[in-house]
């Protein structure tokens, strides 16, 4: 069980807004970009790079160890579509899960582009960028997983950003727990897509890790996730923010 006590969850929104003005931002994230790269480094291939420009235009969910400064040992990320649309990007979901393969996976591009335009007006959120720190035990590195999926609770339904997708890993066996939250597999045509190898993330051994994209819709998540996910309301009740004051907020301001 995760306690108060030994562990704090901090959450950046507006990254861009906060980042170049706030040096708990700063540091926080500069170590959590270390910790992901020696996490990445760990299972996949050189050169594949857990962090990138998209970083300074997500949310971020860090957990910590609680210490004399906070130490970042598991993080995630996700980008929504508007804040793409804000800063002139392309939602990366396609590219970094078809680059170089968009032939091979036509529908699935073409699904992927459907579903994000219909659920669109009340945003979509792509979650990237999972890791743990490497050096932790392997118990810790159980329980903190298992704890990531709770925090896709209570961010999602807290920050009320309804609608997710992401690319969950098959090699990894991640999918099942997926079902089990309320993730959906997506569809073309009223038919389950299989999973991809994506190219761009070969594990050390040399294969393509193989990802199934599966969404959520509206915060559905199952009722008995939800309940299980609740035994941890006090640890998000006393998360840390670090909240940027984007430029529409400044110009109702």
């Amino acid at each position: 069980m995760l306690s108060n006590e030994k562990y704090q969850i901090v959450v950046i929104k507006n990254t861009y807004d906060i980042y170049p003005y706030n040096q708990q931002t700063m540091r926080l994230l500069a170590e959590t970009w270390g910790m992901k790269l020696r996490g990445y480094r760990k299972y996949f291939s050189y050169g594949v790079l857990p962090n990138d420009h998209l970083d300074f235009v997500s949310n971020h969910i860090i957990v910590c160890h609680k210490g004399p400064e906070l130490k970042p040992i598991m993080a995630i990320k996700n980008i929504t579509a508007k804040s793409c649309d804000t800063f002139g990007i392309e939602f990366p979901i396609c590219g970094h899960l078809f680059k170089g393969r968009e032939q091979e996976y036509h529908n699935h591009k073409k699904a992927v582009e459907e579903w994000v335009s219909s659920h669109y007006p009340k945003d979509v959120a792509y979650s990237m960028g999972f890791t743990i720190d490497p050096a932790l035990e392997s118990e810790e590195k159980k329980r903190l997983l298992s704890f990531n999926w709770n925090l896709f609770y209570f961010f999602y339904s807290t920050y009320n950003i309804p609608n997710v997708i992401h690319g969950i890993s098959k090699t990894f066996r991640l999918d099942e727990i997926q079902h089990e939250m309320g993730f959906k597999m997506l569809k073309f045509r009223n038919e389950e897509l299989p999973y991809v190898k994506t190219k761009g993330y070969a594990t050390r051994s040399g294969e393509d890790v193989e990802s199934y994209i599966m969404v959520l819709e509206d915060n559905k998540f199952k009722e008995d996730f939800v309940k299980k996910s609740e035994v941890f309301r006090a640890i998000w009740e006393d998360r840390i923010e670090f909240i940027g004051e984007s430029e529409e907020l400044r110009k109702v301001a």
